[in-house]
């Protein structure tokens, strides 16, 4: 395993302990900074997996330009009369990247039917609730636990469509190894 597999893994374990610690706290305030927590470190374990798998693509001449612009995170740009990846940061949604890998390289079903695709859909909303509050948030276990399961399937996905084989610890649940 590399460094970021290793960093990748203890981030989504980090996560998982995060829940447990939310499970058992008494406190309110305690127990929705727990659930914030690990609902970010989700996303950051997702958004870690799903850069390892735009990065193993993004040279690849198979792919065209405005696919490797987003894979890459580059802007294009017109250049003596052709296209070409800038050296400009244009950054893209996360779901984004997600539903064209998965359309890139899967035969079928459709993207949208993957079951977890309408939680991550709804995780998404309330990290970026977190990230930029209107409101106050209040977070359930069980909403987190579900959205922690929605981005394991959906990086496991990811790379069974791809590599043709699933995260090796996807099998561990949502229990912490810490």
């Amino acid at each position: 395993m590399s460094a970021i597999d290793d960093y990748a893994r203890d981030v989504i374990e980090s996560s998982k302990w995060f829940l447990q610690l939310a499970n058992g706290a008494a406190d309110i305030r305690q127990k929705q900074a727990l659930l914030r927590a690990s609902l970010l470190s989700g996303f950051s374990f997702l958004e870690c997996q799903v850069y390892q798998v735009c990065d193993h693509f993004a040279g690849n001449s198979a792919f065209e330009i405005q696919e490797r612009a987003l894979i890459s995170e580059r802007a294009v740009e017109l250049k003596n009369g052709r296209f070409r990846l800038s050296s400009r940061t244009q950054y893209s949604r996360l779901e984004d990247k997600i539903e064209f890998l998965m359309t890139r390289f899967m035969a079928d079903p459709p993207y949208g039917a993957r079951p977890w695709n309408s939680n991550l859909s709804n995780a998404l909303k309330r990290r970026n609730s977190i990230a930029h509050p209107k409101d106050e948030l209040i977070l359930s276990e069980a909403d987190v636990a579900r959205d922690l399961e929605a981005m394991i399937e959906a990086a496991s996905d990811l790379f069974e469509v791809i590599f043709k084989k699933p995260l090796p610890y996807k099998a561990h649940g949502l229990t912490s190894k810490f």
